[in-house]
């Protein structure tokens, strides 16, 4: 009985496996920024914040990475069922790009835990972080003041 259930759950498997063969390329790049995340992370909390290695980042990271696979799974079903194959292959790509940005802002947010002082680091995390966003909500605020200084100038 055990042998059915074996051979049928490797049956499953490997049809899974071979009909998503075309997106194993942008889930290897996952797993390799994943891995790369994951260690830096879990150094920068052994180094850096003198904790021990806590099981819940591995596990959230885990799952943001079973999150990003299953998101590119269904991209590609739902392309490859409606017959635009090629189109949903370039979507993943873009996918692909994108998480591995959040992988890579991460890593190196981690890097500069583990070296606050290298300069290089401080840098890349300016500017891939995106640290200008965070002044967004200000310029909000400025372009609806001018704009009301607009409105009242034409008033006048």
């Amino acid at each position: 009985m055990f042998d059915i259930i074996k051979i049928t759950l490797t049956g499953i498997v490997s049809y899974i496996v071979t009909y998503t063969q075309p997106t194993d390329n942008p889930i290897e790049v996952l797993g390799y920024a994943f891995v790369l995340d994951t260690f830096f992370s879990l150094l920068a909390d052994i180094i850096g914040n003198n904790r021990s290695i806590r099981l819940k980042n591995v596990l959230v990271s885990l799952s943001c990475l079973a999150m990003y696979v299953i998101i590119i799974l269904f991209v590609y079903l739902i392309g490859e069922r409606l017959g635009d194959e090629d189109d949903s292959l370039f979507f993943i790509r873009m996918l692909t790009y994108s998480f591995s940005y959040f992988y890579l802002t991460n890593v190196i947010r981690n890097m500069r835990r583990l070296a606050p002082q290298n300069t290089a680091l401080v840098f890349l995390d300016y500017f891939i972080g995106l640290q200008i966003a965070k002044r967004l909500p200000e310029l909000g605020t400025f372009l609806t003041k001018a704009q009301k200084e607009n409105e009242e100038k034409e008033i006048q």
